[in-house]
């Protein structure tokens, strides 16, 4: 485990993992429901590897569409993929292998084919 749920995020933490696979399995973001009109809790799990690391600083709350008194930073881990996940401060970082990647993979793959014979909207 390279950080747990209580450790703080840092530019220098997250710098040093660049080269590295990782999995963040629990990295839960406040999202709004537009269907149901609620907000509601999500998690953006990913895994892979790491190429970079980007800050970002604002004053603004996208949930309630208004600016806010306090600037808020976050951090969003970029992948060789080519896509970048925000990362929430309560998140946790491990250091996996190619073989455990695989496995991670593989997993997902079988959820998203089990998902798509699923009618959720009743269509």
């Amino acid at each position: 485990m390279l950080k747990k749920a209580e450790d703080q995020l840092s530019q220098e933490f997250l710098e040093s993992l660049i080269g590295k696979m990782v999995h963040v399995p629990h990295n839960t973001h406040k999202t709004l429901n537009d269907i149901e009109e609620k907000i509601e809790d999500i998690n953006v799990w990913f895994a892979g590897t790491v190429a970079g690391v980007e800050r970002s600083v604002l004053k603004y709350d996208y949930i309630q569409d208004t600016f806010t008194e306090d600037l808020k930073e976050s951090y969003t881990l970029l992948l060789t993929d080519g896509i970048g996940y925000i990362l929430a401060s309560d998140c946790e970082i491990k250091e996996i292998t190619e073989e455990e990647f695989e496995v991670l993979y593989q997993e997902h793959i079988k959820t998203q084919e089990a998902l798509e014979g699923i009618d959720i909207y009743g269509e």
